[in-house]
């Protein structure tokens, strides 16, 4: 690494305020805001659903897999003439929330790169019918795992976004819970390729 990279290596890593916000800010952020496509946010309406424990986090991940699934072969039947779409081709972030009340609930960034070629409004809407009226929990035999909010992600609000996924929770006792975060193998290539371009030291 050259001394001018390494010196805003160093510069970003200043700017970071690890009691804000989780360290993964530091690399999403490399991400610009105008290179995300959705902020999601997702909830269960079971209460054992929102528990934390390795039982219902299995179900969480579950259902959350089976959602990217499905929306991918939506997405295929949408846009047949544009290039082919993969699960493995999505470049997503999860994390889990406590919230105010301890219960577990799920947000989420999905980047453009590969899938330039979507709408984001209709991914969107697409994302929150399938969550809130179609898709059918594991383990029940009727439609619908919870509530959602999906929406494109607005560039013009800049990194808010990805600020919003990754704020610190505080337990009782003042200290930082450790969310259950996911990045997926495609996010995990588009940030090495971001990082191996000069670092944006724009962290406010």
């Amino acid at each position: 690494m050259n001394n001018t990279v390494n010196t805003l290596e160093i510069e970003l890593v200043n700017k970071f305020r690890p009691k804000k916000h989780h360290p993964f800010y530091y690399s999403l952020n490399k991400i610009k805001p105008e290179d995300w496509l959705i902020f999601g946010s997702l909830t269960w309406k079971w209460l054992s659903r929102r528990i934390d424990n390795p039982r219902q986090k299995h179900f969480r991940d579950a259902e959350f897999n089976h959602l990217m699934n499905v929306f991918t072969v939506r997405m295929k039947r949408l846009f047949p003439k544009r290039p082919q779409l993969r699960k493995r081709d999505i470049a997503y972030f999860k994390t889990t929330e406590y919230g105010a009340a301890g219960e577990m609930h799920v947000h989420f960034l999905i980047a453009r790169d590969r899938l330039e070629h979507l709408d984001a409004e209709t991914a969107a809407d697409t994302l929150e019918t399938l969550w809130v009226e179609t898709l059918r929990p594991s383990g029940y035999d009727w439609p619908s795992v919870g509530t959602a909010v999906v929406k494109p992600y607005e560039a013009a609000k800049e990194e808010e976004g990805v600020k919003y996924c990754l704020k610190r929770e505080f337990d009782e006792n003042s200290q930082p819970r450790e969310p259950d975060d996911f990045l997926s193998p495609a996010l995990m290539k588009l940030i090495g390729r971001k990082s191996s371009q000069q670092p944006d030291v724009s962290l406010n």
